[in-house]
């Protein structure tokens, strides 16, 4: 055998059988997609949360209209005035957290650090240190 063929053996043998390794399907990364997937993600949750409010907020309008036709008002006369009402409260509750005034983090305050007593130091001081 010559050199050539011991080596192509080496490779044959170790990528076995001759097939050789192509790499995944598509690329994982750190790029440009990445951080739009994550900006993607961040608005998607905003846009969660603004739902949920809206919605919210809708069905309580509607059955604030449902109770005043109940009573006998017109349907048309409440709803305008409900909804209306709703928009003030989603603009209220938008304005309050674009303010900050959502939940607060508590952060952990550490120990202080306790310093040793004279008495201590001079305990350690008086035995000697024969490797110094």
């Amino acid at each position: 055998m010559t050199r050539q063929d011991h080596i192509t053996e080496y490779y044959l043998r170790q990528a076995g059988g001759g097939q050789y390794y192509a790499g995944s399907s598509y690329q994982k990364g750190h790029g440009i997609g990445s951080w739009l997937g994550g900006l993607f993600r961040t608005v998607l949750l905003l846009l969660k949360s603004g739902a949920t409010a809206v919605g919210r907020e809708a069905a309580r309008a509607g059955a604030h209209v449902l109770a005043d036709v109940a009573s006998g008002d017109p349907f048309a006369d409440s709803a305008k005035r409900h909804a209306g009402e709703a928009v003030q409260n989603l603009k209220r509750k938008a304005a309050s957290a674009m303010n900050g005034s959502g939940r607060s983090i508590k952060r952990k305050r550490l120990a202080p650090k306790r310093h040793s007593t004279a008495k201590a130091r001079s305990k350690r001081s008086s035995t000697p240190d024969y490797f110094m």
